[in-house]
């Protein structure tokens, strides 16, 4: 806990630590609601034509990862990957769009690496994140940073090398 009080109107609680929203500060139980508050504030100034302010993106992220608690987000998306890599945000009637170029695992060094470019719809009264559509991309090979050489011999096995 801390030694802030809960923000919301009337509560009075202790705010939790890590419970803030932009300057806000909520206990436990009002923590989710400051959140889709300061998200819908957001998106009803934000104008629709353009990328959002990176506090957009932040609420919008925070907002999403609630929604979808324990990593249940469709399609493992993530609050960092959403701030981080989608682009291209729009805003419609029931609420926005936007894609997001992600990077299927990679299972071995020096293998390819696939690229999917991915559209998606979120709706505010549904509040459900709906993929629209997926296009793959061109692989490509993962480039190498760094190699890590050994040699085969043990040392002092008396091997040369």
């Amino acid at each position: 806990m801390s030694d802030r009080r809960c923000e919301w109107p009337d509560c009075g609680r202790l705010a939790g630590r890590g419970w803030d929203v932009h300057g806000q500060c909520y206990c436990g139980p009002h923590y989710f609601p400051g959140l889709e508050k300061a998200f819908l504030e957001d998106y009803a100034r934000w104008q629709g034509a353009g990328e959002p302010t990176d506090k957009f993106k932040n609420l919008f992220s925070r907002y999403i990862e609630r929604l979808y608690p324990l990593g249940g987000m469709p399609e493992r998306l993530s609050q960092r990957r959403i701030e981080e890599r989608a682009m291209g945000w729009k805003k419609t009637p029931v609420g926005l769009e936007f894609f997001i170029e992600r990077h299927l695992p990679v299972y071995r060094w020096g293998g390819v690496v696939k690229t999917v470019n991915q559209e998606w719809r979120f709706g505010l009264l549904t509040k459900d994140l709906v993929l629209l559509a997926q296009q793959d991309a061109a692989p490509r090979k993962l480039g190498v940073i760094a190699t890590v050489t050994r040699s085969a011999a043990p040392a002092h096995s008396g091997v040369s090398r």
